[in-house]
């Protein structure tokens, strides 16, 4: 009898399970890093060779795997008005849909409650575009909507062919391109003290499609799940988890960013101190943790916005944007102005976000809206405390847990949720936290022949010749 060695394109346990993924996200990384500092052709030349090679080589060689890596999309800029990832799902939902039809599998015309009130709530903002005055602004927010109701259908699917702890593996290399890219963008633009001198906070981190506050918000609401991986991971995933947090600290600090400095502290003290690990590692890390956030890269600036009566005004500034909000839903109350028409309502806010999501949709989707996300948040947190209550999950449930208090907390004064980014985010990673429970639980059921990690292939019994053969 001889064991089988493990092979690549089989999610198996052991170093080679890890290694080819993991030189696929230090590669995309790096070839990242590079286009984002370079000029605007050889960036367009880069990103296109570079992307489209890896790509192909990567669906070639590991063809199902490869889908866990989604998240590392979110990089590049939009071209011909959309976004790499938007095409992607799109794809894969199409791809896993045909799939799953032409077999007759009997889970793929099962919808799950969750995912009702998600539609129902994308099916209101579709309804009220008969009353809407810009419809160009309501397809937008249409599309925001359409996207994250697919990224929610297609995570919550993929654990049947991708191991779910793999794709917390592209949230953590997503996590790292991001962060590398934005901090690649700041210093082509002058690094530290230009960005100080100029006050260039909030451009100098950009990727074309969000500035530095947004970006920071993004980074934030992946790290839970980079801390998991570095908590409970091994190899190449708790090494990559590890790697992601000092990087978003870092690019929180050049991007000045007081909210996302305050929550990245929390979000790796939280997961640290709540972790059955090693007691003298949170005591070690932490210092190291406020040592980059305060005396880093960037720190002078962010310990100015604490003290600058200028950055303080920008909390007068949305409490005037709260209010003017306020104004909106109490005319237009209980049907609301229309989806996505409060960037063109003339009145004091014209064109500016409300930086209160809840304002945003009391105004614009009115009661039913508020009554629909309400609805929406229960039923999912409510999924979240089974993933805690469950000993064996306990881990991954407190990760999905912060990040669902850091969504609701960061939408309270930041425009996260109405941004395209941010939004698929969200129900990507809460379709992966969901997956990765009923793959648990046995309710999905894997169909690459993989063992879940940390258990060790079958064997491989070759019969030895008779002696008639002989």
């Amino acid at each position: 009898m001889t064991v089988g060695t493990p092979t690549l394109g089989r999610l198996v346990s052991g170093r080679a399970r890890w290694l080819p993924f993991g030189v696929i996200a230090v590669v995309v990384v790096a070839w990242t890093l590079l286009a984002f500092s370079s000029t605007s052709l050889v960036r367009l030349i880069m990103v296109g060779a570079a992307g489209g090679f890896f790509t192909l080589a990567a669906i070639r060689r590991w063809p199902i795997q490869s889908l866990a890596f989604v998240p590392v999309l979110l990089v590049p800029p939009q071209f011909v008005k959309v976004f790499a990832y938007e095409v992607t799902v799109l794809l894969l939902a199409a791809g896993i849909w045909f799939w799953a039809w032409t077999r007759r599998e009997p889970w793929i015309g099962k919808v799950d409650r969750l995912e009702v009130l998600v539609w129902l709530f994308m099916l209101w903002g579709v309804f009220t575009f008969f009353w809407v005055r810009d419809w160009w602004w309501w397809l937008f927010c249409f599309r925001r909507l359409f996207i994250g109701a697919m990224a929610l259908w297609v995570a919550w699917r993929l654990p049947h062919f991708v191991n779910p702890r793999l794709m917390m593996v592209g949230v953590a290399a997503g996590t790292c391109a991001l962060a590398l890219s934005s901090l690649a963008r700041a210093y082509s633009v002058g690094w530290f003290g230009s960005i100080h001198q100029t006050y260039m906070r909030r451009t100098a981190t950009t990727l074309g499609w969000g500035d530095s506050n947004f970006i920071a918000s993004i980074l934030t609401l992946m790290l839970p799940t980079c801390m998991h991986l570095a908590i409970s991971g091994k190899g190449w995933p708790r090494l990559l988890g590890w790697i992601a947090a000092p990087l978003t600290a870092i690019l929180i600090a050049v991007a000045a960013s007081r909210g996302g400095a305050v929550m990245v502290l929390g979000i790796i003290l939280f997961m640290l101190f709540r972790a059955r690990i090693k007691s003298w590692i949170p005591y070690v890390t932490a210092p190291i943790l406020l040592a980059l956030l305060l005396v880093g890269p960037g720190a002078q600036l962010l310990l100015a916005r604490f003290t600058d009566v200028r950055d303080m005004l920008s909390i007068v500034i949305r409490l005037m944007y709260f209010r003017e909000t306020w104004y909106r839903l109490r005319d237009h109350w209980p049907l609301g102005i229309g989806h996505g028409q409060g960037y063109g309502y003339m009145d004091r806010l014209f064109q500016e976000d409300p930086h209160n999501w809840w304002l945003m949709i009391g105004s614009e989707l009115g009661i039913v809206g508020l009554v629909l996300w309400t609805s929406i948040l229960i039923v999912l947190y409510r999924r979240i405390m089974k993933i805690v209550r469950n000993p064996e999950t306990k881990t991954a449930g407190q990760a999905m847990q912060l990040t669902f208090w850091i969504a609701q907390l960061n939408c309270l004064f930041e425009p996260t949720m109405p941004g395209l980014q941010y939004h698929f985010m969200w129900y990507w990673l809460i379709g992966l936290y969901l997956g990765y429970m009923d793959r648990h639980t046995g309710k999905i059921v894997p169909y690459v022949g993989a063992p879940e990690p940390g258990t060790a292939p079958a064997p491989r019994v070759t019969p030895s010749p008779s002696p008639a053969s002989a």
